[in-house]
């Protein structure tokens, strides 16, 4: 089991094996056109509650937390996603239902600052116990962010918005990209992405992060960029655990998605940690080559919004 932590306490006080190996993600979108995954989804037929006797069928919520790797290494890879993203926006507006409640959050991979640090074969050259000084849940490591906290940005620790706004679409789209632009890249030197999701889901947050994850009826989709292997040293079964209790009550697994742009020479052939996180749910990961700058369209704007459009379909509404 995941540690206890009182990370409650401290967020109150300052709230002021694997699945077989797969090659990345090749998709036969064409990603020059951004309509094509909403053209795609209109096929299937009427899903829409038009508020009149018609039943709305198809999820009611969507919820995307994107981890980001704050480390030293990734300003260029956060540039790269940051331009993708208003594609991801118009994608999922044009191909959702309707009235579909959506919200957006970052965190960072940070939960202990300053440190050095080397990957040889796929593993970090240091030890455990620097790496575990480094995995702080024991008290709280100041920083916006930081630990699974949502990263605030423009006075927003999410981005709250509604398919059926067009304003909605303009703002997410402004604010998406600048915020995940926004995270830099000089948080600490160890990545912890998987305990970054777990955290960012645990009522140890709920100081900073209540409200993002929606329950019934809705999907949740995970996305994490990092050039590393992910250093978290609790059982993955653990982390996932916590994502799948936040979404028990839509049939966790059923309503989770994940999505990456991750390190080639390491995944999946060395079966990292990142890689077993998020092959642990339902689907199999969307995943790319964080060095391919020209593929990420391909993952993040086409792949990743077509899983959540199909997602959704398959998810009754709440109530």
């Amino acid at each position: 089991m995941r540690r206890s932590s009182p990370l409650v306490l401290l967020a109150f006080a300052c709230a002021s094996e694997g699945r077989p190996e797969q090659t990345p993600f090749t998709t036969g979108i064409d990603v020059d056109d951004t309509s094509s995954a909403g053209s795609a989804a209109g096929d299937d037929g009427p899903r829409l509650d038009l508020g009149g006797s018609e039943m709305r069928e198809g999820c009611n919520y969507v919820d995307l937390l994107f981890v980001i790797d704050n480390s030293g290494s990734m300003c260029d890879a956060q540039v790269g996603l940051a331009a993708v993203l208003p594609e991801l926006v118009d994608a999922i507006f044009d191909a959702l239902p309707a009235d579909t409640d959506i919200h957006v959050g970052l965190t960072t991979t940070t939960f202990g600052t300053g440190g050095s640090h080397q990957l040889t074969m796929c593993h970090a050259a240091e030890g455990p116990a620097t790496i575990e000084a480094q995995y702080v849940v024991d008290e709280l490591v100041p920083g916006n962010g930081f630990q699974g906290r949502l990263y605030e940005w423009d006075g927003r620790p999410y981005f709250a918005g509604n398919t059926s706004s067009d304003a909605d679409r303009s703002a997410l789209a402004a604010w998406f990209p600048a915020a995940a632009e926004s995270i830099g890249c000089e948080g600490g030197a160890f990545e912890f992405p998987s305990a970054a999701a777990a955290y960012a889901l645990d009522p140890s947050n709920d100081a900073t992060n209540a409200g993002f994850v929606r329950d019934a009826g809705g999907v949740l989709g995970i996305f994490v960029l990092t050039n590393e292997v992910d250093q978290s040293i609790e059982p993955v079964a653990s982390y996932a655990d916590t994502i799948r209790a936040a979404k028990a009550g839509c049939g966790g697994d059923d309503c989770i998605v994940t999505a990456g742009l991750l390190p080639p020479n390491c995944v999946p052939s060395a079966n990292p940690v990142i890689w077993q996180f998020l092959n642990a749910f339902g689907k199999a990961p969307q995943w790319g080559d964080i060095g391919d700058f020209d593929g990420y369209a391909a993952v993040v704007s086409s792949a990743l919004a077509e899983v959540i459009v199909e997602t959704c379909d398959e998810i009754p509404p709440a109530g």
